[in-house]
């Protein structure tokens, strides 16, 4: 029996050895933790000159920690207090279409994200110029540019989504526009002009007016239809156009023009 407990107290003894020393192999040295402290204070002092007030912040958290020294403790506190008054926070909103909040964006800028989700709460940016991208899965992406300034909190940053699958109005259509617009006018004006002519022959020298005057009216007359076709074709094409850009999946669209007499005719065509 005595020979079993001295074996027992041997083992006993053995463990507790092979324990302190794993204990203490966890536990940082003192001197690698000082080293950490002051090099907190020389980031964090360089990043806050450099306005990079949220990794000064974080810099100045490391060496407020309980394990630096005393001294170092209280100047990183009265630093991180300042810090802390400096440093500007925004509140990132979006919309859609209709006006309704949406939650499932994310929100980046100069290439860090800044927020998974869109609840309410304030986030800390360093102040200067910033382009905000929010992203909404499945709707595309926005931009948004905003200059932070130093000092202000809970900025709100709000940013409305398109409707989904919105394009823009296709150069074509506006060039066709204008075309209608000046083939009106050209009609109204030479029409208005031919017709005062032909009138004030009639008044005067019919029916044996000069074959000039004759033909200057009835060119006036001519031309007017002309401008009319012209106008009436541009608005099909204008049309046409604006449809084809914004024509869904599994339709046609089909647009003819030729000429029609004095004019030309225009035929617009859908098939589903």
């Amino acid at each position: 029996m005595p020979r079993r407990g001295g074996t027992q107290l041997a083992l006993l003894a053995i463990t507790s050895v092979l324990w302190a020393r794993t204990a203490s192999s966890q536990v940082t040295p003192p001197g690698h933790e000082k080293d950490a402290c002051f090099g907190s204070v020389d980031e964090g002092q360089h990043l806050r000159s450099a306005r990079k007030l949220v990794a000064a912040r974080d810099q100045f958290i490391q060496c407020a920690r309980s394990v630096c020294p005393a001294p170092v403790r209280k100047d990183c506190a009265q630093w991180l207090s300042e810090v802390e008054v400096m440093l500007p926070t925004v509140v990132f909103g979006a919309r859609d279409a209709r006006n309704n909040d949406i939650l499932d964006v994310n929100v980046s800028a100069d290439g860090n994200r800044l927020a998974d989700r869109l609840d309410g709460a304030s986030v800390a940016v360093d102040p200067g110029p910033h382009v905000f991208r929010y992203e909404w899965e499945g709707h595309g992406a926005v931009e948004q540019q905003a200059v932070v300034r130093e000092g202000e909190k809970s900025r709100l940053l709000t940013v409305s989504f398109p409707p989904s699958g919105a394009r823009p109005i296709p150069v074509g259509f506006w060039v066709f526009s204008g075309l209608a617009l000046a083939g009106a006018a050209g009609f109204v004006g030479l029409g208005l002009s031919g017709e005062s002519d032909a009138n004030h022959l009639r008044a005067t020298c019919a029916p044996s007016c000069p074959a000039s005057d004759v033909d200057s009216a009835r060119t006036k007359v001519i031309l007017a239809n002309v401008s009319l076709g012209v106008a009436i074709a541009s608005v099909g094409v204008a049309a046409g156009w604006l449809l084809l850009t914004r024509s869904s999946d599994g339709k046609t669209t089909a647009l003819a023009v030729e000429p029609a007499g004095a004019g030309v005719k225009a035929d617009l065509a859908v098939t589903f």
